[in-house]
């Protein structure tokens, strides 16, 4: 009915916008997690007195990446800009 164009799917929007505030609260769930993470390895290696290895560098790199992603879907990290300083 709804490729035929005869019912617009009003009936299941709340259920399309239960399913994505689920989603978004996961990623910022996982992501917040990694972020913690990332920052606890390099207080690590900091606390060590060794500068940031190429591999968690890296890491960083591509976790900054993957953030703007999720930002860019538009889910709401207030937390996010503590990775850009």
């Amino acid at each position: 009915m709804y490729i035929a164009g005869v019912y617009d799917g009003a009936r299941e929007e709340h259920l399309v916008w239960e399913a994505e505030k689920s989603i978004c609260d996961e990623l910022t769930h996982r992501a917040s997690s990694v972020n913690q993470e990332l920052n606890r390895l390099e207080e690590f290696e900091i606390g060590r007195g060794a500068s940031t290895s190429n591999v968690l560098a890296m890491l960083r790199k591509r976790w900054e990446q993957v953030s703007d992603i999720i930002r860019d879907l538009g889910v709401d990290m207030g937390w996010v800009e503590e990775i850009e300083e």
